[in-house]
Formats: structure tokens, sequence, C-alpha cells
């Protein structure tokens, strides 16, 4: 596949991941739909594999190390789809700021791979 389709891929994901959550953080606690977390578990899925397809197209080979922003981005989309589940189902107040702090973590990640530090 062609990079631009890997990007496409990569930035819809993305916004599924967080509509999925968007939806999850404004539904009362301990209600979160089965098809939300499923969402949230397939477009997780979609992000790393067009990520791996985006890294393969710029010339980053099999094999090497990451580089340091790769690394950056695992972390911050990690601490999203990972974290982000975890958090909405043990939180019951305090939803605001935590929608707050995953904005703040996908700011980070894209200025990361934008400018790639």
């Amino acid at each position: 596949m062609s990079y631009e389709i890997y990007k496409i891929i990569h930035i819809v994901a993305i916004i599924g991941v967080f509509a999925s959550l968007a939806v999850s953080l404004s539904t009362p606690a301990g209600e979160v739909q089965v098809k939300h977390k499923i969402l949230n578990g397939l477009m997780s899925f979609l992000i790393l594999v067009a990520g791996m397809g985006l890294l393969a197209r710029i010339g980053i080979k099999h094999g090497e190390g990451f580089p340091t922003w790769v690394i950056g981005k695992f972390v911050a989309w990690g601490l999203i789809v990972i974290g982000g589940p975890i958090a909405i189902k043990r939180m019951k107040t305090n939803r605001e700021k935590m929608s707050l702090v995953f904005i703040l973590i996908g700011i980070a990640a894209i200025v990361i791979a934008i400018y790639k530090p």
C-alpha cells in the first residue's frame, strides 16, 4: 500500500479511538457499552498496523531500533488506548479533567509526529 493510504487509515483510526473514548466518557459510569470497547480495540489495532506501515514507507527498516520519536508515540498512544478505558472504568468523577488529559496526550503525540525530535 502507498504512504497516503497508510496515513488515511492511521488518521481515521485515531479519530475512531477519540470518538469511542468521548462516547465512553459521556455515558454514566459503569454503563459503557461493549460496542464502544470493541471499537476502541479495533481502532487501536488499526493505529498500530498503519503506523508500522508508515514507518516502513519512510525508510525505517525491520530489525533496527526505533528512533526516539517513535518510542514517544508508542508511549503516548499506549496511555490513550490502554490507560483510557481503564481510567474511564475506575473514575466515577472528574471525567472532564480526564478528557482534557487525553486531549493533551493526543496533542503531544501529534507534535512528536510532526517535528520528530
